[in-house]
């Protein structure tokens, strides 16, 4: 947990070298990208390396800030971002899959862009197919759409930053069901951190530090209709068979996250919030 606070203090130098050593890797310039290495060196002040002369990546690196720091956002931002990349490499060896550089440069983009578009005054999947789009937009503009090799994870990509409209894995092989499934887990990781603390230091790698950021962005909605409305999204993840797709994520965080989701729920009909 104390790297994952000294990346969270230098995440917008990390997010960067993570999207550069990732397009170094698509564009051929490195034959092996690592997803865990990178942050590793660019917490160690090595980011420097992952530097491109790139106009447009360099255009696109800060645009992505700019997108994540926008003013409207409180969880849906840098940190959310790199704390799932934390979790992916952290917990990427009980999914089953083997080491392979395409599924890192796959997790990166899906983290970067699944919410690059956030407005939490849109409705039915906007903000998703927007992000999707963004994502698209952005692989036009480095001509990375073009590349033969990256075309089915490109593809794979796009559908998995729509799949976190209703947090449903879809249709692909195997392999690709179980990234995708795990991909869908990170994003959620968050349901399954401590409930509450009284050391400070543990912020923001809390569950009730979500919770009040999620009520920060929807500010524009009077208390009670947010309270009634909060609780019944968060019954529906209560309803399903499993939150989580991947099995040892469902063994150590499922129980969890239920758990937690049930106590804002509670503490949402109490209107305590």
């Amino acid at each position: 947990m104390e790297l994952l606070k000294k990346i969270l203090t230098k995440q917008e130098s990390i997010v960067p070298a993570v999207l550069n050593a990732s397009i170094q890797f698509a564009q051929g310039s490195h034959d092996h990208f690592s997803l865990s290495q990178t942050i590793l060196n660019a917490v160690d002040e090595d980011s420097k390396q992952y530097h491109s002369d790139d106009d447009k990546l360099h255009s696109w690196s800060n645009r992505v800030i700019e997108h994540y720091c926008e003013p409207a956002r409180a969880y849906h931002t840098l940190t959310h971002i790199l704390s799932m990349m934390w979790f992916y490499i952290t917990n990427y060896e009980h999914t089953g899959l083997s080491e392979d550089s395409l599924n890192d440069y796959a997790a990166v983009h899906f983290c970067i862009f699944h919410d690059i578009i956030y407005d939490p005054k849109a409705t039915g999947g906007a903000n998703e197919t927007l992000s999707k789009d963004v994502f698209e937009e952005f692989l036009q503009d480095l001509g990375l759409d073009q590349v033969e090799t990256l075309k089915q994870t490109h593809e794979f990509i796009s559908d998995s930053i729509v799949d976190t409209i209703k947090h449903q894995k879809h249709d692909c092989e195997d392999q690709l069901s179980t990234l995708n499934g795990f991909l869908l887990d990170c994003d959620l990781s968050v349901l399954s951190y401590e409930f509450e603390s009284e050391d400070e230091a543990a912020e923001p790698n809390l569950y009730m530090s979500y919770a009040r950021n999620i009520r920060k962005e929807y500010i524009h909605i009077d208390y009670d209709t947010y309270c009634e409305a909060r609780a019944g999204v968060m019954k529906k993840f209560l309803a399903k068979e499993f939150i989580y797709f991947t099995p040892k994520i469902i063994e150590t965080c499922e129980q969890i996250a239920r758990e937690n989701i049930e106590k804002e729920i509670k503490i949402l009909e109490e209107k305590v919030i």
